[in-house]
């Protein structure tokens, strides 16, 4: 059994970028940079989910697992997992760090990035 045949969701990587509105103002924009990427989503790091109710806000981590040479950094964001069926599975994760783990042969054998969501609580 390969690695690869193990990711069995699809992301869709953005990368914040400046953009010009209609009235000249400088803004910051999500863009497309990537989309269908395979990777695995697993579930919050000891299932947990953390509600801040005196904020209002929901906050959950997760690792998304991606094949080493994904173009993958800090300051993007995952807008969407999805599974094999289409379902998603999580959108808008922060990517808190993107760390390159090494098989037994030296080479890089896949990338492993900790990811956050918060949202407002509902």
């Amino acid at each position: 059994m390969s690695y690869v045949s193990l990711l069995a969701h699809r992301a869709r990587i953005e990368a914040r970028t400046k953009r010009e509105d209609r009235l000249g103002q400088t803004r910051e924009v999500w863009e497309e940079k990537a989309h269908d990427v395979p990777c695995r989503l697993s579930d919050p790091r000891g299932g947990e989910v953390f509600t801040d109710r005196s904020r209002g806000v929901v906050r959950a981590d997760y690792t998304l697992y991606f094949p080493p040479g994904t173009d993958i950094c800090e300051s993007d964001r995952v807008a969407e997992v999805v599974d094999r069926a289409g379902t998603v599975l999580a959108v808008d994760l922060e990517v808190l760090l993107v760390k390159t783990v090494g098989g037994m042969d030296g080479q890089s054998h896949h990338l492993e990035c900790p990811c956050m969501l918060t949202r407002a609580e509902t």
